[in-house]
């Protein structure tokens, strides 16, 4: 038995055709990162500064940042669901990641991973 048959989830076809093309598309991987980014930026620096430092200019700014970027996401993430770029259940974990500190860095390296994995099985 091969390594990757070990893949913990197999992927459809048709869920690699979308995590392909959502890999393809630089943008949307782009704002996936920077919204982690901001993410951890507000959680682990501006929060901090917030209430150790009495700075709360800190997520007054980071907060704003990361507000903008969020909904940047959503608005790619819907619009990728609604042209049919991605399924819902795609769509939900990448939210779901959206609000977890790490977990849109999670989900990039998880789709990654998946369509790079099954390139090699189906070679």
């Amino acid at each position: 038995m091969d390594n990757a048959s070990h893949i913990s989830a197999p992927i459809t076809p048709a869920a690699k055709q979308h995590a392909t093309a959502l890999l393809a598309n630089p943008m949307i991987r782009y704002v996936l990162i920077a919204e982690s980014i901001t993410l951890l930026i507000l959680v682990f620096i501006a929060v901090p500064l917030k209430h150790l430092a009495g700075l709360p200019t800190a997520t007054k700014i980071a907060g704003s940042i990361h507000g903008i970027v969020f909904l940047y996401f959503l608005w790619i993430l819907i619009r990728a669901y609604s042209s049919g770029l991605l399924p819902w259940r795609l769509c939900l974990r990448l939210l779901i990641g959206s609000v977890i500190p790490f977990g849109g860095l999670f989900n990039e390296r998880w789709l990654r991973t998946h369509v790079s994995a099954q390139d090699k099985i189906q070679q």
